[in-house]
């Protein structure tokens, strides 16, 4: 990916920028689930969905204006994704996305090309009406914001949702959380990749669509394989850029 170097002026919008919160899930005071886990609950999956950049920082104070709670939760809710290893605590300012390097990331991708071709697979056999519904509009949506040109935060949501959409029609609970457990890690990196940067992504998608469709299990697998491989150079060039910059933490 190309990082943009700051231009003259900049460094104070970037700076404001760094403290905003990201789009996040509302929180229901009255719902039956703690507050502090729904407040964990949707930081987690703003990270998952790429909504939070990596080397961005997240601020306990807009984080709670954002979702309409008080600070305790908040913080409670980032200390547990710092002792999930997913943030940092920073002195004085909050907290970051934990640096993920070129070996951690070889070792996500392992595990990632087991299980989500997996997925893909059980979906093809296993998806409802419903499923192939969601799996087309998530499709549609990251077409959409592609040709667009679509900033990488929204793209990389986008492709979340297309992703997850799968794997929930894969009707597995348990691989859907290891999956989850991968991308809470993975989603602010990608939020950092130029889709054009990622070979026959769009391609892919599409396939493993008509694949999942048509009940074409190993197709989707190999659909949703290549997909992950093919976006993997990009997402280490865009690893080492961040290192290299010290935009990740």
């Amino acid at each position: 990916m190309n990082i943009a170097a700051p231009t003259e002026g900049s460094t104070q919008r970037r700076a404001r920028s760094r403290r905003a919160a990201p789009e996040l899930a509302r929180i229901d005071p009255s719902g039956a689930d703690p507050l502090e886990q729904q407040v964990y609950r949707s930081i987690r999956d703003a990270l998952i969905g790429g909504r939070v950049a990596a080397g961005v920082g997240l601020s306990v104070r807009s984080l709670a204006e954002t979702l309409g709670v008080s600070a305790a939760p908040v913080r409670d809710a980032l200390k547990r994704l710092e002792a999930d290893g997913v943030l940092f605590a920073r002195p004085r300012s909050g907290f970051s996305t934990r640096p993920l390097d070129a070996a951690e990331y070889a070792d996500l991708l392992d595990v990632r090309l087991r299980l989500e071709p997996h997925a893909a697979a059980l979906a093809a056999r296993r998806a409802r009406p419903d499923d192939l519904a969601a799996i087309a509009a998530a499709h549609e949506g990251y077409s959409r914001a592609l040709a667009e040109g679509a900033e990488g935060t929204r793209i990389a949501a986008h492709n979340q949702r297309f992703h997850f959409a799968i794997y929930r029609a894969a009707q597995n609970p348990v691989l859907l959380d290891l999956i989850s457990n991968l991308w809470v890690r993975l989603g602010p990196v990608l939020a950092r990749v130029t889709p054009d940067l990622i070979p026959g992504g769009h391609d892919h998608h599409a396939l493993a669509l008509d694949a999942i469709r048509e009940g074409r299990a190993d197709i989707a697998a190999q659909a949703i394989d290549e997909d992950l491989s093919g976006a993997a150079r990009s997402i280490s060039a865009t690893i080492a850029a961040l290192q290299a910059s010290g935009s990740d933490g």
